[in-house]
């Protein structure tokens, strides 16, 4: 017999009655599906991936059979009345009809994730700045989705491949074959969503890399031009330094230093320009990053 609860009081409070002393509060705590074996029992416990109540706890036994969660099975069990007559039939098909709602609350929750990345990659060309917080939030709640796959697609093939006293896929082999290989396509989708998220942190990653050379390009120009600048106006400095200001009067009344001045300027200006166009500082960065 079938006995569902969605009230976890009662729940723990059935179990007392037929002398179940298992600590259920410590297992439904846990962030992760599991499955343990017991000479008189098996308790199977399937996370949902989001909800108010996150558990699906089945004890399955060869006579009664509870289960604690938000959802409702009885009707989904009703079309499956002829195996049920069969031994191990009623806790069989509990544990199906249970894993098929839980694979349908991910495969609604990988959705929903790719929606939302999604959404944030159409909202980084609109705003040419991709939300890094936003996109973080959503590969942890995948990594935890892909965790809680992982663990289901094992409990699944742990029953379907071994003689689990409570258990037998035998007796609707195809279902779980159709489960598993749900199951198998839900893990796809979420290696697929990881990829998609790994590229869109690359493009990120590249394209600050990419603004980060471009700024130090229009740095090295300035500092270059400084340096320009100094080197033209240091030869004056350099003479008026050396041989003082009083002569560099006497000598301007020949019109000699004037002479001097120009033609050191002209030269250090044409030395200044040769390694400017040899380094490439002549070329605008914004253009050279377009053309890249």
């Amino acid at each position: 017999m079938i006995f569902e609860f969605n009230s976890f009081e009662k729940f723990v409070q059935m179990l007392q009655q037929v002398q179940i002393d298992e600590d259920m509060s410590d297992l439904i705590s846990l962030n992760m599906n599991f499955y343990e074996i017991y000479p008189d029992m098996m308790i199977i416990n399937l996370k949902s991936f989001s909800g108010q109540e996150t558990n699906n706890l089945m004890i399955l036994s060869n006579e009664n059979n509870y289960v604690y969660s938000y959802n409702k099975f009885l009707n989904a069990i009703k079309q499956y009345n002829g195996i049920m007559k069969e031994p191990d039939g009623e806790s069989t098909i509990l544990f199906l009809v249970v894993a098929e709602k839980v694979i349908e609350n991910y495969n609604e929750g990988i959705r929903r994730l790719q929606g939302l990345v999604t959404e944030i990659d159409e909202s980084t060309i609109r705003r040419f700045e991709l939300n890094i917080d936003a996109l973080g939030e959503q590969s942890i709640c995948l990594r935890q989705l892909t965790n809680l796959a992982e663990d289901f697609k094992e409990i699944v093939v742990s029953i379907k491949d071994s003689k689990f006293s409570f258990v037998n896929s035998g007796l609707i082999e195809y279902d779980f074959d159709v489960l598993t290989a749900k199951t198998q396509h839900l893990l796809d989708r979420c290696r697929s969503l990881r990829r998609y998220i790994a590229d869109l942190k690359y493009d990120k990653d590249t394209s600050a890399t990419t603004q980060l050379n471009l700024s130090m390009r229009k740095m090295t120009r300035i500092m270059a031009l400084l340096a320009i600048i100094a080197n033209v106006i240091a030869v004056p400095n350099t003479v008026a330094t050396l041989y003082g200001v009083g002569k560099i009067a006497e000598l301007n009344s020949s019109g000699f230093i004037l002479i001097l001045f120009a033609i050191s300027t002209v030269i250090a200006a044409i030395i200044s320009l040769y390694f400017w166009r040899i380094w490439g500082l002549d070329k605008d960065p914004d253009k050279v990053q377009n053309k890249s």
